[in-house]
């Protein structure tokens, strides 16, 4: 996931969307890649992609608990 972090950093949240992705095919449970989705997409002024992305890390987190 540190890829996907540094692509973030340097503003290149379509790349960054990508590789949480590839994260989240490797691990579905993976709330934190989920949440960084959202991130990505509320940077890119996406909020209806970055609140469908938000409401899947929370459903994750819920069932983690």
């Amino acid at each position: 996931m540190s890829l996907g972090s540094t692509l973030g950093a340097m503003a290149k949240y379509e790349e960054a969307i990508d590789i949480f992705k590839i994260c989240i095919q490797l691990e579905p449970s993976n709330a934190s890649a989920y949440k960084k989705i959202a991130l990505s997409f509320h940077y890119l002024n996406n909020k209806a992609e970055a609140e469908q992305w938000t409401e899947k890390a929370n459903l994750i987190e819920q069932k983690n608990k």
